[in-house]
């Protein structure tokens, strides 16, 4: 049977997907619901075909870097295994039913209805949703089938360990067929019912929400869990039931709240832990600096830093300053907008941000202030083992501009995510020069490739793009 270690044991066999059309069947505004992608609001001046082949592009890239690399290693597609599911009961109607079903869940009442037999001829593009789902129906229009618009980010699916593969459970409902279409996989493919045990579903437990993103096993007998909008304690502590000889960490990214306060310096900290932290080898992982407040200090240096700029933004934004003259008061509304997500409240959750919670055979154990530092203290991790994301600070004649550059110049958006393909060598783009230095000191060697895509837009990153399923 597969399995998968730890995050450093070289890679075998992993699901890849480079994804289709299927996220632009929206109008170009900004939301998140199942015909939508972020990119067609935001960047609204690139059309949809440009922005895929750049996506396309890079995918392209990402999987020969991991091929020369790991020439053994064998990548499957996503949509193949769905299609070779599907192929492999074509005969039997009661199990392709079956199949079909699953891979729509909630939603196969009114596509059973549409369809009516049709369903017997779906291929996995249909069931992907990669044909405009915006169909005529006599004077008006109705919706066809909804697309799977972040397939792309396939690490989110599940997570394999060493005693199994987790199904994840996602928040998001317009979200769920992600998880649906991976069941009717895994449950049926024959590659994968032969190689792939199948320890926990977390759908059947109510409240129980975790995505891949959030996941990795820095050593054989312990898994980390990200605790934000993605994952949350609920699916630890289940976990942890699961896994009664492994420690489950915890650490605390900032609250939900935060979530949807895009391509912002909070927003950041809110996403999945692989843009925090990434194991690189034994004893050695890539983390962001200060937000688990390490090095130490770090969390009072953040909220102080970002005092400073409220004040500032208070004192001398233009048109607050013209009110002050004036002897008037500003309004509510106007002085929100001058400050953005830079309030008292908002800076002062950052002093709970990166501590950790420690579980074992589904109970909370301990709690610590700094997620690296209880690694440290467990020997799970070596003193002299941590890298910084933006490389050592010594690089920057300031430690704010090392701060800044940390989250944006040097990282893209994109901040720790590393695909780690074996002990010592990682997969990264090559916009990472700080970075890659820093890793190369502390002896990891950096496999890149060229991403433009992820240069203009951030993501979908490294670690996003592998579900590995057997490391050894």
């Amino acid at each position: 049977m597969w399995t998968v270690k730890t995050k450093y044991d070289e890679m075998k066999v992993a699901i890849v997907e480079p994804g289709g059309m299927e996220r632009y069947w929206a109008l170009p505004i900004w939301g998140n619901y199942p015909l939508a992608w972020n990119d067609a609001g935001i960047y609204a001046q690139f059309n949809r075909t440009s922005l895929e082949r750049q996506r396309r592009d890079m995918r392209c890239r990402q999987f020969k870097a991991v091929k020369d690399e790991l020439p053994n290693v064998k990548l499957l597609y996503y949509r193949d295994l769905l299609q070779e599911t599907l192929d492999e009961y074509r005969e039997d109607k009661a199990r392709l039913k079956k199949i079909t079903a699953t891979c729509f869940a909630w939603d196969w009442p009114r596509i059973e209805k549409w369809l009516g037999n049709r369903w017997m001829d779906l291929d996995a593009d249909a069931i992907l949703g990669r044909d405009c789902p915006i169909l005529k129906d006599g004077s008006g229009y109705k919706i066809g089938i909804r697309p799977l618009p972040w397939l792309n980010n396939i690490s989110e699916e599940g997570w394999m360990t060493s005693e199994g593969l987790i199904y994840n459970n996602k928040r998001d409902w317009w979200r769920s067929r992600e998880d649906e279409v991976t069941r009717a996989i895994f449950e049926n493919h024959p590659l994968l019912t032969k190689n792939v045990k199948v320890i926990l579903d977390l759908s059947e437990t109510e409240g129980c929400y975790v995505e891949g993103g959030d996941m990795t096993a820095p050593s054989e007998d312990s898994l980390v869990i990200g605790i934000g909008w993605h994952s949350n304690r609920e699916a630890c502590k289940e976990i942890s039931k699961a896994l009664p000889d492994k420690t489950i960490y915890a650490p605390i990214k900032i609250p939900d709240s935060f979530k949807h306060e895009p391509e912002t310096f909070m927003w950041h900290m809110t996403w999945h832990l692989d843009g925090m932290f990434a194991v690189l080898d034994e004893g050695k992982a890539l983390c962001a600096p200060y937000i688990f407040d390490h090095p130490k200090g770090g969390r009072k240096f953040l909220i102080k830093l970002l005092s400073t700029m409220r004040k500032d933004l208070l004192e001398w934004h233009p048109i607050l300053r013209s009110y002050k003259e004036a002897g008037k008061k500003p309004p509510e509304e106007l002085k929100r907008r001058a400050i953005g997500e830079l309030t008292d409240k908002r800076i002062a959750t950052i002093a709970d941000m990166g501590g950790v919670e420690i579980y074992k055979k589904g109970k909370r154990v301990a709690a610590k202030d700094s997620f690296i530092d209880a690694l440290i203290e467990d020997g799970v991790l070596d003193s002299d083992g941590v890298v910084y994301s933006g490389g050592d600070p010594d690089y920057y004649p300031s430690e704010a501009e090392f701060v800044f550059s940390a989250f944006t110049w040097e990282t893209a958006g994109t901040s720790c995510c590393v695909e780690c393909l074996k002990p010592g060598v990682v997969l990264t783009y090559d916009s990472f020069p700080n970075t890659i230095k820093a890793m190369k000191e502390h002896g990891v060697r950096s496999v890149t490739y060229h991403a433009h895509y992820q240069e203009r837009f951030g993501g979908p990153c490294q670690d996003c793009s592998f579900f590995p399923l057997w490391r050894e």
